[in-house]
């Protein structure tokens, strides 16, 4: 593995048939130390040759398939590593509109990420979801209902406020899919706009003295309050719905001066 991990493009060339049969043998290895090792070994070699030599002799076909295979493992340390991999060699292997097998990795995530309860494979798997989301582009709309329903699910569920935490990529799977699929997005602006405002008020109405907490908070506040910035420039009539929603949450804030400042602030936002 370390001697692999040495050899850079064009150096791997003429060895290329050795690694893969070696670092599938670590793949395919029962111990996730070794599975580690064997897909870090593939993801080294799908850096560090063309693309054109992938394909011969169908090497990234093969390669598709081993780590494909994979993806049924719980092992946040092997997920982590497997997923970054299996979307380069995607790359390798199809451009857009020739996406089939992107869509295959695509729904085997949403599956994986909707009813994953383990919180760092939930971190993972949304993390991932948001690259390949981006990578699919446009043609992520025939998804856009399931991913809206992910991240709703994700920000409901409080786990924290530390490094663990889900939900900050969740807000940035939110953002992305905003993005990349704005044409679809007005069918889907009410539920939007609903769950964006139930997550600033759920994150803002508990009592925190911590410092460090309070400015993961403001953190989570201002990104979702970006993705209803986003949501407004592509669909203008849910602006005068924003407006009023966070006047009327200032309103029922009169006694907490904390909750108060967070919604006038982000008013002043919108309305500039």
């Amino acid at each position: 593995h370390w001697l692999i991990s040495q050899m850079k493009l064009p150096n791997l060339s003429d060895y290329i048939e050795q690694i893969m049969s070696v670092a599938i043998n670590f793949l395919e290895d029962h111990q996730s130390v070794n599975k580690i090792r064997g897909i870090s070994c593939l993801h080294h070699l799908i850096k560090n040759t063309s693309a054109e030599e992938m394909r011969w002799l169908n090497r990234a076909e093969v390669v598709y398939d081993k780590l494909k295979n994979q993806m049924y493992l719980k092992e946040a340390a092997v997920v982590e590593c497997l997923l970054p991999c299996l979307f380069d060699i995607l790359g390798v292997l199809e451009s857009p509109p020739d996406l089939n097998r992107h869509n295959y990795v695509l729904d085997a995530l949403l599956r994986n990420t909707e009813g994953e309860n383990l919180l760092a494979l939930r971190k993972i798997y949304v993390c991932c979801l948001r690259i390949l989301l981006e990578k699919v582009g446009i043609y992520s709309v025939r998804h856009l209902k399931q991913v809206i329903k992910i991240v709703g699910n994700y920000l409901e569920v409080d786990d924290g406020f530390g490094e663990a935490s889900a939900r900050p990529d969740a807000l940035k799977l939110l953002e992305s899919i905003i993005k990349v699929a704005w044409p679809r997005i007005g069918q889907h602006a009410d539920t939007i706009l609903k769950l964006c405002l139930n997550f600033i008020a759920d994150i803002n109405c508990a009592t925190v003295q911590n410092g460090n907490i309070l400015n993961i908070q403001s953190d989570l506040t201002d990104g979702t309050v970006q993705c209803l910035i986003l949501l407004s420039e592509i669909c203008s009539e849910v602006l005068p719905c924003l407006r009023a929603s966070l006047r009327a949450g200032m309103a029922r804030a009169q006694n907490d001066s904390h909750l108060f400042d967070i919604l006038h602030k982000q008013l002043e936002k919108i309305d500039t």
